[in-house]
């Protein structure tokens, strides 16, 4: 009962925030990063289904979609999903972006958000998270439904902060009920994960550099770095 309240509460923090995010600098500064890894790294391919996991409002999702054929985007916050949506529907029915309110906790969760009238895919070339993980408690099971959501040979690419001296900081008191992982991951530890859920050609590196106001001690600023941990799914 603690863990679906704590869910309640952390769904109702980033409803209520989602009109911030769009205007966030770190926010804006993780997904360039993100983008530029992702296209640098040739994971972009013409045709490729994508799936956003954590999507928020569609930074990330938006970012990359004109260089594939797809993007799904999911979340939990039904306002995040809904800010998504309205930039979806302002881009006009070229848009090649879809989103779904969902938490993706068994093997069937994104077939029961599915809309049989007009379905997306459920699996995919390319999976996508930027700054959600910190945010999941049982990393090791989510890894195992993202994989089984991965076409053979498909890839999964996660973005999040670096574990330092002072990542502890990152979030301030009033975010730290929706995390589980405050200090951030060590590069061995999220390599550690992807092995650990069957990933092949596991590799790990930071991305990305930026600042932002210390969440115990501000306006002090603290560094940061974005990792990038990717992941092939066997063919075999």
């Amino acid at each position: 009962m603690k863990g679906e309240l704590s869910r309640e509460d952390s769904k109702r923090t980033f409803d209520a925030k989602a009109k911030e995010f769009d205007t966030n600098p770190v926010l804006l500064a993780c997904v360039d990063a993100a983008s530029r890894a992702l296209r640098d790294g040739g994971l972009l391919q013409p045709g490729a289904a994508v799936l956003d996991f954590g999507c928020g409002t569609g930074l990330l999702a938006l970012a990359v979609a004109d260089s594939v054929g797809s993007v799904l985007g999911v979340d939990s916050s039904q306002g995040m999903v809904q800010f998504l949506r309205q930039k979806v529907e302002a881009r006009g029915p070229g848009c090649n972006v879809r989103a779904a309110c969902c938490e993706v906790t068994s093997p069937s969760s994104l077939h029961e958000a599915n809309d049989p009238a007009d379905p997306f895919p459920e699996q995919f070339d390319l999976i996508v998270s930027s700054l959600t993980f910190h945010h999941v408690e049982h990393i090791p099971d989510l890894l195992r439904l993202l994989v089984g959501h991965l076409k053979p040979g498909g890839r999964l690419a996660v973005f999040d902060y670096q574990k330092s001296a002072v990542s502890d900081q990152f979030h301030p008191h009033e975010m730290l009920h929706t995390v589980f992982h405050p200090a951030g991951f060590a590069q061995q530890e999220l390599c550690a994960h992807f092995e650990g859920a069957g990933l092949a050609d596991v590799s790990c590196r930071v991305v990305g550099e930026f600042e932002k106001p210390s969440g115990t001690k501000p306006p002090e600023r603290m560094p940061y770095e974005l990792l990038m941990a990717l992941g092939t799914k066997p063919t075999q």
